[in-house]
């Protein structure tokens, strides 16, 4: 994919990781994955924390997608991470109000990445219900993937390659 191409596929996501975006920056995508290499990107971690922070989603995501890049990019429906207050690394679903507070930027995100011409659109892909809650708030069609986490793994894969294959 060069300058100027579109990514085929847009895979949207819930919300930032408390062991992923929150500290790598990227969607789906730890610290240790960051350092480690085994991506088509490197990075660096942002916490203090050893050793760098890991995420079982983002292991799971870049094992099923690493061998299609550079066809898709990764964004989140809630850029930031909802958690317990108080608890910082704590996991917690955004609610309702959080994902309609994002949509004017997850809107702004998918105009940016589609084709302007209109032609060749590409699939964009929900990575489990609240993202595709998102997508439905600002009428963008989209196919269902089940979220990694939480013995999601399998079916994740199964939605992925159906995203690509369009079968």
């Amino acid at each position: 994919m060069g300058f100027g191409r579109r990514p085929s596929v847009l895979l949207v996501g819930e919300a930032a990781g408390p062991w992923g975006a929150r500290f790598s920056g990227v969607p789906f995508t730890s610290e240790r994955q960051l350092e480690k290499g085994g991506l088509p990107f490197r990075g660096r971690k942002s916490s203090n924390h050893e050793p760098p922070y890991s995420e079982n989603s983002g292991t799971v995501v870049w094992g099923a997608l690493l061998p299609r890049y550079p066809e898709f990019f990764l964004w989140n429906a809630v850029p930031l991470h909802p958690h317990r207050k108080g608890e910082p690394l704590s996991i917690r679903t955004p609610g309702a109000r959080e994902i309609r507070a994002f949509c004017p930027l997850l809107r702004e995100a998918l105009d940016i990445l589609r084709n302007p011409s209109g032609a060749g659109q590409g699939r964009v892909v929900a990575v489990g219900r609240k993202a595709e809650y998102a997508l439905k708030l600002i009428g963008v069609p989209c196919l269902y993937a089940r979220h990694p986490a939480q013995s999601g793994a399998a079916r994740f894969r199964a939605g992925i390659s159906r995203a690509f294959t369009g079968v």
